[in-house]
């Protein structure tokens, strides 16, 4: 940021950190309104826990007052919380109960049938070379 360079280093680092912050808030919020579109119950209620939390950071003290911090340690268990519920929402394997599905099956069937005829073809190819 050149028109910056005539401020203090301080005060240069404090309005260069506030547009950084600025950013970040906008992209969360964008991420937001995506997860509230596109999710299901589990994640978008994780994600408000989330969202609140990092709007809960007073500004106006220091990221080390105890405040702080202890948002800091309860954003991380929110985050941890909603990668769980995302990883949870985006399984895409049969469940242990859902063991009868006729198009998993279907696919893995054909792909072995597709082996075996291959595997028998390259015999023939091999006996035909050898006689």
């Amino acid at each position: 940021m050149s028109h910056l360079r005539w401020l203090p280093v301080g005060m240069r680092r404090k309005r260069e950190a506030a547009s950084r912050l600025g950013a970040a808030e906008s992209q969360m919020m964008s991420a937001m309104m995506e997860v509230m579109v596109a999710g299901n119950d589990a994640p978008i209620a994780v994600a408000e826990d989330v969202y609140d939390l990092l709007f809960k950071f007073d500004r106006s003290q220091p990221l080390t007052s105890h405040k702080n911090e202890q948002i800091t340690v309860d954003l991380g268990e929110a985050l941890t919380k909603f990668g769980a519920a995302c990883r949870a929402d985006l399984w895409y394997l049969p469940q242990w109960w859902q063991v009868w599905r006729p198009a998993w099956w279907g696919v893995r069937w054909r792909s072995l049938k597709r082996q075996h005829t291959a595997k028998r073809a390259h015999k023939r190819a091999v006996r035909v070379r050898n006689v």
